[in-house]
């Protein structure tokens, strides 16, 4: 008999956290499920401490990449091998609640929806905490989702949501090889879902490394990841046709995108760790998107509300100053 869930774990580098990720799988209360352990070809032992476990219980998988492929591909691996009739995605650094599967199980099977999302809790180094609970309980359409998702009442994770995997598989939905993986995938996959549910429960921790890649200093790669994103997006909604059918919607995902990534931009502009090199490139880099109008009517969406104005540390002179120096690259103002 095939599992209810799939639940599927990248493993890189994880030696410190993986013991306790893999066993709040283990003691579900749900019990008919498969672990899939997917190996990134990490240099600790993580892989080694999880084979320790494979004698103990039966359910878990160890798929192994060849080469080291981040964790967007690492997913996408365990989609391809998975057998249960939903997918949850967990980072083996994370864990969850005891009743986390059987609960989001059980509200798919009575809404009969393609996604279910439950709330989440930040967990610090030094055991503070932030809960994430939304207030938009209830069933959403795709036109809902994606106003919510645009205004980050529904998360553009991949890892607080049970996924119907028939659904998954047959709009052959993946993740992109980049920084940040979770959000266009989110986005597709609200726009394909018939239906998504959002619960009040509080049933998974996420925890919040010191060298993680939501708490690391800006780089280039990161800005260069959120450009793909908003690339990425913009050739999806041009193949789906998604302007025409609700431009106020897709307007404001690329702005919600666009706000984090000059947001981001000016934290690197600002960093003392960045050479004017490494400056001078992120700004070539931003060329390529010359002819991205989402991109481009984003950007200016972001200083017309001078959101940058309220969030920079930068004066209002020095982010003039930047900012005519980016948009002189791909904007004649």
């Amino acid at each position: 008999m095939n599992p209810l869930i799939s639940v599927i774990m990248p493993v890189y580098n994880v030696e410190k956290y993986i013991c306790r990720s893999i066993e709040s799988v283990m003691t579900q209360t749900l019990t008919n499920i498969e672990i899939i352990i997917v190996d990134d070809c990490g240099n600790d032992r993580s892989i080694p401490m999880v084979q320790g476990y494979l004698k103990k219980d039966n359910r878990i998988r160890i798929i192994r990449h060849d080469i080291n492929q981040g964790l967007g591909q690492a997913r996408n691996t365990g989609i391809e091998n998975s057998k249960g009739k939903y997918i949850f995605f967990l980072d083996s650094d994370d864990w969850i609640e005891k009743n986390t599967l059987e609960i989001m199980y059980n509200m798919c099977i009575e809404t009969q929806s393609q996604i279910v999302e439950c709330g989440s809790k930040l967990v610090y180094d030094n055991g503070n905490t932030n809960s994430f609970l939304s207030n938009n309980l209830g069933t959403k359409d795709r036109c809902e989702a994606l106003a919510l998702m645009s205004e980050h009442k529904i998360g553009f994770m991949a890892w607080d949501k049970l996924y119907d995997a028939e659904f998954i598989k047959s709009k052959n939905l993946k993740f992109p090889k980049i920084l940040h993986e979770d959000i266009n995938f989110a986005i597709q996959c609200a726009y394909y879902a018939n239906k998504i549910v959002v619960i009040p429960n509080e049933l998974y921790n996420y925890y919040q490394r010191d060298n993680s890649i939501s708490n690391t200093t800006i780089t280039s790669k990161h800005l260069d990841s959120y450009f793909e994103v908003i690339n990425n997006l913009s050739t999806f909604a041009k193949e789906v046709d998604l302007y025409s059918q609700n431009p106020e919607i897709i307007e404001k995902l690329f702005n919600s995108i666009t706000n984090w990534l000059l947001d981001n931009l000016l934290k690197f502009y600002s960093g003392e760790g960045n050479s004017i090199e490494k400056k001078q490139n992120v700004i070539k880099s931003l060329s390529k998107y010359s002819n991205n109008e989402f991109f481009v009517n984003s950007m200016l969406n972001f200083l017309l509300n001078n959101i940058i104005y309220e969030k920079s540390k930068l004066n209002k002179k020095n982010v003039k100053n930047t900012l005519k120096t980016l948009f002189r690259r791909f904007v004649k103002i």
